[in-house]
């Protein structure tokens, strides 16, 4: 479940700053870009091997 949890939190921390920097600069975003850039982003920042850890428990 930690690992479950460390990707919730970069995928939420990465959806934010994605949202404010959009936001900030004034560029037309979508919702689509900013859920498929914090869903790989977070995919990469927490290791696959963690995740299947959770999935087997």
């Amino acid at each position: 479940m930690k690992h479950l949890r460390r990707f919730l939190f970069f995928f939420i921390f990465i959806f934010i700053v994605h949202y404010v920097i959009d936001w900030i600069l004034a560029k037309d975003f979508s919702w689509i870009d900013c859920l498929a850039t914090s869903i790989i982003l977070a995919l990469f920042f927490t290791p696959t091997s963690d995740l299947l850890k959770d999935k087997n428990k």
